[in-house]
């Protein structure tokens, strides 16, 4: 199997300097400014496909999931452009995704985007085969 969230925290850091990520889920939303954005990331799907003849696992299945929040629909709708600019080359995005507007601890408006991101890795070389 693959390390999917250690794999994607290190792609994840070209996304934004004003998100804070975490792998999972955040820790606290105390850092949502009109300025500096939280995100999460989990691995949705990790699933190994094997040659029969030598039962060696050569293909992996992987699914992202990608959250952030934004104080701002605009900001969120950034978040988004630049998320894809940096997997969309690599995965496939699955579905249009998500948005959601909601209320945070301490009455905060936070406006939260749900992506999620597909592909196939071949497990011997890590090279992702769309």
């Amino acid at each position: 199997m693959l390390d999917i969230e250690a794999l994607t925290y290190a792609m994840i850091q070209d996304v934004s300097a004003s998100v804070t990520w975490s792998p999972g889920w955040p820790q606290t939303f105390a850092g949502l400014t009109s300025a500096q954005g939280i995100g999460c990331f989990k691995s949705k799907q990790n699933s190994n496909a094997g040659n029969t003849s030598t039962r060696r696992e050569t293909h992996s299945r992987i699914a992202i999931e990608i959250q952030t929040w934004a104080a701002t629909p605009e900001l969120r709708n950034t978040y988004d452009l630049a998320i894809n600019a940096v997997f969309g080359p690599v995965l496939t995005r699955s579905g249009s995704g998500g948005h959601l507007e909601e209320k945070l601890t301490g009455e905060i408006t936070a406006y939260r985007s749900i992506l999620i991101y597909e592909g196939t890795v071949d497990t011997v070389t890590l090279n992702v085969i769309k």
